[in-house]
Order: structure tokens, then sequence, then C-alpha cells
């Protein structure tokens, strides 16, 4: 749903997928480099980070970086209302470029 919502804001497939890695790959990891309480919410946001805890269980759900990120589904709600808001912008560009 991710890649969709990005594919519907950029109409282009090469780029979508580029920019959809980066952000999960390459971002969310600079992101954990801002210093500060700005800096925590900013990688707590990000869509790598804000839904990484619903896939563990057990122990390792509880690790040394479950201050840094949200509970399990603090976090994938999180990410699904990125997706929403990219989906209805998507959705709106799509509407006005392609009617």
């Amino acid at each position: 749903m991710f890649g969709l919502a990005i594919g519907f804001l950029l109409r282009h497939t090469a780029g979508a997928i580029t920019i959809g890695l980066a952000l999960i790959f390459v971002v969310s990891g600079l992101t954990g480099l801002i210093p500060g309480s700005i800096g925590e919410w900013i990688f707590k946001l990000m869509p790598a980070n804000a839904g990484a805890q619903i896939t563990q269980f057990g122990e390792s759900a509880h690790n040394s970086q479950s201050s840094k990120v949200f509970s399990p589904w603090a976090g994938f709600g999180v990410f699904c209302l990125e997706i929403a808001v990219l989906l209805i912008a998507g959705a709106l560009l799509f509407e006005k470029r392609d009617a």
C-alpha cells in the first residue's frame, strides 16, 4: 500500500520504487542521527520504524531500542495513518492530473 501511494503521487514506477526504498532503508537510518527530542520523534515517525515492532514477538520485541520506537500497535496505527495520508494525496493528484 505504501508503494502504491507513492506510485500514485509520482506516476513513475522506477521513481516510486527508488523513493520508497530510500525512505525505508536510507532516510530512516539517518534520522537517528538528528539530536534532541525532534530527532527522536522524526525517527519514530519514519515508515520503517513506525510499524517495525508489529513484526516482532517475545523478547525481541522488548529490545534496547524499544524506548526509541512506538509500541507495536501504536506504531502500526501511525504507519497506517501515513499510508492513508499518502493515498488521499495521491488520489487527489490522480483526479486532478488524469481527469
